[in-house]
């Protein structure tokens, strides 16, 4: 029986085999830097198409290489049914402190990639949206790294035969070839250091950007400062001398005024 072969996205953004698409990322390496990138900005811009406002990026989110605690997490062996059906997006893993969703989520040539959208700020929502600093931050570069968070279901320790094939795989510790996807995050520091931001829209308008403090077309607005109700009153309440008795006389002659008393 004839084995078929794995089809995956090439670095130009169509699929192909896994060897073509190892090949032709070969060849873009090879090529004068500005032509290389070329080639990549022209198939993120075609991927990413951004509706007008919308507030998303494009990021590769896990790639098969030797992360920061020795492990490799197999892309190919990530399950993405039970995320598909609640594709949650958080902040620094923490499930208290959701930001968005994925729009789509797919294989690539060494790893998984997802369009993230961003939550908006309801109409009647009172005090800080988290969705709209993190969105301010991703917009600027500032926080690029994106993590996977998983359930290990087989771990192994890297075979000789897989080492020679990826030479790199040398320093893990473990390879997990099969897990389940249940979350990513925004982060500030990924586990996996190629696990970034790729493109991100331009949907964040300038007055919210401005409400942060954060920079907005190359001019920095600083934030309306915030009133602290409590000292205000207190502020208020020492300009003014109060005399106790003469406002209980006060009050004692309104209601004898209105026949009460």
């Amino acid at each position: 029986m004839k084995k078929t072969k794995t089809m995956v996205e090439g670095p130009l953004g169509f699929k192909t085999t896994e060897e073509t698409a190892r090949y032709l990322e070969s060849l873009i390496k090879k090529l004068p830097k500005d032509k290389a990138y070329s080639y990549r900005k022209k198939n993120l811009e075609a991927e990413a198409q951004f509706e007008a406002g919308e507030r998303a990026s494009v990021d590769v989110i896990t790639t098969d290489t030797v992360d920061h605690e020795k492990e490799v997490v197999l892309p190919d062996g990530l399950n993405l049914e039970t995320y598909r059906k609640n594709p949650i997006v958080l902040y620094q893993h923490d499930d208290h402190k959701p930001i968005g969703k994925s729009l789509w989520i797919k294989g690539v040539l060494n790893g998984l990639k997802s369009k993230t959208l961003y939550a908006n700020r309801p109409a009647d929502y009172q005090g800080d949206f988290l969705p709209d600093l993190v969105f301010a931050l991703v917009q600027q570069s500032i926080l690029r790294g994106r993590s996977i968070g998983f359930i290990p279901l087989v771990i192994d320790q890297p075979s000789p035969e897989q080492i020679k094939a990826r030479p790199d795989w040398a320093n893990a510790n473990v390879i997990i070839s099969k897990s389940e996807l249940f979350e990513y995050s925004v982060v500030s520091i990924p586990c996996n250091e190629d696990a970034l931001q790729q493109v991100v829209s331009k949907g964040l308008k300038a007055s919210a950007l401005a409400a942060l403090g954060l920079t907005v077309k190359g001019k920095t607005t600083p934030a309306k400062p915030r009133i602290d109700a409590d000292k205000l009153a207190l502020e208020m309440l020492e300009r003014i001398a109060i005399d106790p008795d003469a406002v209980a006389r006060q009050v004692l002659d309104l209601l004898r005024n209105r026949g009460r008393v």
